[in-house]
């Protein structure tokens, strides 16, 4: 699966489609293309300590 891939549902969107960060817009799973990166466990760990920070061990969050 595609590091760039949102699988939340939208509006009249059937199962397999899902939302493309990088392209901002709706596609199927299946989409080849350009942007294709590799969703790792590392790199979503990655992508959600930039988007989210991260927790320290005693719960609270770093900046």
């Amino acid at each position: 699966m595609c590091l760039s891939w949102d699988p939340r549902p939208e509006e009249g969107a059937g199962p397999g489609v899902g939302y493309c960060i990088k392209k901002d817009l709706i596609t199927r799973i299946r989409c080849e293309c350009n942007v294709f990166e590799e969703a790792t466990l590392s790199k979503v760990q990655a992508r959600d300590r930039s988007i989210y920070g991260s927790i320290n061990e005693e719960g609270e969050e770093e900046e």
